[in-house]
């Protein structure tokens, strides 16, 4: 049930294998990065948020006229975005399944990246919007290769 996942410290109440909060792996002082998401409480989920959005804005309250500052925030918001599908291909590659991910998600994920990249390079767009989208297009056709090959292999 719910009730005892969340007693073994799966908060989620989810049957995600091996999660467990940073408070009960004893081993964890290395796997800050692996266990960055998984908050003890709601509150100091918000609290986080409000602190990086507080640094945020000083950052940008001290810099916001520097076109440097802009160019690398923009860079940066760029690249991230971009890198929003490698970890769910990392995924499937590592599972060789893609069961359970939606067709539909990844279809709009394909057409959304397919429009904003067409987009960027019809309108010029400078160099970073174009490339961040070429790559994300790229990834979303490994993810839908990673669907066809790993459907086959499901139903041999």
């Amino acid at each position: 049930t719910t009730e005892e996942r969340m007693e073994k410290g799966n908060s989620t109440g989810s049957d995600m294998v091996g999660v467990q909060k940073p408070h009960q792996n004893k081993n964890a002082k290395g796997n800050f990065l692996q266990q960055f998401w998984n908050w003890d409480s709601y509150s100091s989920y918000v609290i986080f948020h409000l602190f990086f959005v507080a640094v945020l804005a000083s950052m940008h309250t001290q810099m916001g006229d520097s076109e440097l500052y802009i160019e690398v925030l923009g860079t940066l918001s760029l690249g991230i975005e971009a890198l929003l599908p490698l970890p769910q291909a990392v995924s499937n590659y590592r599972k060789k399944s893609t069961e359970g991910l939606s067709k539909v998600l990844i279809g709009t994920w394909f057409l959304g990246d397919a429009f904003k990249t067409i987009y960027a390079l019809v309108k010029a767009a400078p160099m970073q919007f174009w490339a961040c989208g070429m790559f994300q297009l790229a990834m979303d056709c490994v993810i839908l290769l990673q669907m066809l090959v790993y459907r086959k292999k499901k139903k041999k």
